[in-house]
């Protein structure tokens, strides 16, 4: 792989250097643009691939040859070379896929994201990725690229590793995003740091053909692509969350916390934050505000006799949110919904989820609140009825010493009234 690589990159280099080295006038830029404009609705006709520029827009021959160009960004710009910081270069992986010899062996875990051999296979997935003639950078989108293309990508996979396919989902979406990160690095590193197409075109990236440079610096000119560019940088800036775990892929993160637990499956909100924390450094404002957000639903469900993943996930949804189709959140590239909830999995149900988790949490609450006026409202009663009791108590006492005095006033009238007839009878009684 890393012969046909070589032939190809001299091939390119040949092919640029025997270019006539004639120069020409520089086209202004009001005309460049006019031009451009002129003939970008014929670009747009394309849907799947970037064609190439107008033959009038900088003619062959009309600039000095271009040469690959090896440096950054910076250093193709104006720049001291005092200041440039010194880098190993980009990444060539000459050699056998495996350091020791051999197939590489690489290990997939229960959704087929590769946790052990996963750093040698991303690097040299990204050198296929980088070669122009297997993946030209003037497809707009991934999907577009032939399918034959892919087909060789697999190919060479297969015959430097051991992967089944099974794999080959992952393995090709791995491609794909490295492909587009390679446009984007393209892009930055040397067309925005140029403002004009004269400079861009004599600094082509070294491992960019020539014809796609081209054809992607005309491009990049058009009205259409620097709408869709402005897009998606707005999009862009809305992600204020980002990990630190460098090169290393969730799916190893998740692997290492699940060791930690002693083979207890990791949640979601454990991955998230050996993730986005990095012991020894500061974290951002918005990592910062989700962790207080999770820190203060697990302070509030201390306690509780469900299990702690099951906790720890409805936290976990409460504070990000439901997902979207296509990825799950701490699961990185690959797995799908499908893949890891199952197939019967719906976004739907997952909000029907969350609203049945604040439900029963608002049920808790109600449940609180309800059983605290309850036994207010009994101490309330018990009071009031300690007190009718006491006063009834009292009445009662009063009445018992009512009924004693009037039974004593009676007992004495009645001994009065037996004197009083005693006497009378003795007098009446004859002398003899």
């Amino acid at each position: 792989m890393s012969k046909r690589i070589s032939q190809t990159q001299c091939s390119a280099s040949e092919s640029s250097s025997s270019e006539n080295e004639q120069s020409g006038s520089e086209s202004s830029s009001s005309e460049t643009e006019q031009s451009r404009s002129e003939s970008s609705s014929s670009l747009d006709d394309s849907p799947y691939n970037i064609p190439d520029p107008p033959v009038t827009w900088y003619p062959l021959g009309s600039l000095p040859a271009t040469r690959p160009d090896h440096s950054s960004a910076s250093n193709a710009s104006t720049s001291s070379q005092s200041t440039q910081r010194q880098t190993r270069g980009p990444t060539w992986m000459h050699g056998d896929w495996n350091p020791g010899g051999g197939m590489l062996h690489i290990v997939p875990n229960e959704v087929n994201q590769t946790v052990e051999g996963h750093t040698p296979l991303a690097s040299h997935l990204g050198v296929l990725a980088r070669d122009g003639s297997l993946l030209p950078l003037t497809y707009k989108s991934w999907h577009y690229v032939p399918k034959e293309n892919k087909e060789r990508i697999w190919r060479e996979i297969k015959a430097n590793t051991d992967a089944d396919d099974s794999m080959k989902r992952m393995l090709m979406s791995s491609t794909g995003k490295k492909w587009r990160e390679w446009k984007c690095t393209v892009k930055k590193s040397h067309y925005r740091a140029f403002t004009n197409d004269a400079d861009r075109l004599a600094h082509r990236p070294e491992r960019v053909h020539e014809h796609q440079w081209r054809a992607l610096v005309y491009y990049w000119g058009t009205r259409k692509a620097r709408k869709k560019a402005k897009k998606n940088k707005r999009i862009r800036k809305k992600k204020t969350l980002h990990h630190r775990t460098g090169r290393k892929p969730f799916a190893v993160v998740r692997l290492e916390e699940t060791n930690r637990n002693k083979g207890v499956p990791a949640s979601r909100m454990q991955v998230w934050k050996a993730a986005y924390l990095k012991e020894g450094s500061v974290a951002s404002d918005a990592v910062n505000q989700v962790m207080t957000q999770m820190t203060e639903l697990s302070t509030q469900m201390e306690g509780s006799s469900t299990e702690s993943t099951c906790i720890d996930e409805d936290i976990f949804v409460k504070v990000m949110g439901p997902e979207q189709p296509g990825r799950v959140r701490t699961f990185g590239l690959g797995p799908s919904i499908k893949d890891v909830f199952g197939g019967g999995y719906r976004r739907s149900q997952e909000q029907t989820h969350i609203f049945q988790a604040q439900m029963q949490e608002q049920f808790q609450l109600y449940r609180v609140q309800f059983e605290t006026q309850m036994k207010e409202m009994m101490e309330t009663q018990m009071a009031a009825m300690r007190t009718q009791m006491d006063a009834t108590i009292q009445a009662q006492a009063a009445t018992i010493q009512a009924q004693q005095t009037r039974m004593e006033y009676l007992e004495s009238q009645l001994v009065a009234q037996s004197k009083t007839k005693t006497k009378t009878k003795s007098k009446r009684r004859p002398h003899i």
